[in-house]
């Protein structure tokens, strides 16, 4: 049986600095979506790995996203999380285009 695939609108996620624990939906920012091989939609069952992610230092870091299927058949795929401190953030909003892509600006700040 084949692997699920994984869809997303970017890898690149920028979200604010802030001392709250795991306080984005990361998937959601990124319009992450699963398939089974099937077609079916698996898109609940992904996982994010934060273990690397310290939301209270601007940085970059890289996640892994997983999705396993009914069967035990997976998917690997990754997310680049990049911490904006809040000066960042008020440069970014200063510059914004009008149209931005889900995800990679606009809808990050209380995601």
């Amino acid at each position: 049986m084949d692997n699920p695939t994984i869809t997303m609108s970017s890898h690149d996620i920028y979200v604010e600095q802030t001392d709250i624990k795991n306080p984005y939906n990361l998937l959601d920012l990124a319009d992450a979506r699963a398939a089974a091989s099937n077609g079916d939609d698996i898109t609940m069952s992904m996982k994010v790995s934060l273990k690397h992610v310290d939301f209270s230092k601007p940085g970059k870091y890289s996640c892994n996203v997983v999705v396993v299927d009914d069967s035990g058949n997976s998917s690997l795929d990754y997310l680049i999380v990049h911490v904006l401190s809040p000066k960042e953030t008020r440069n970014l909003e200063n510059t914004k285009p009008k149209k931005r892509k889900k995800g990679l600006f606009g809808s990050f700040l209380k995601g």
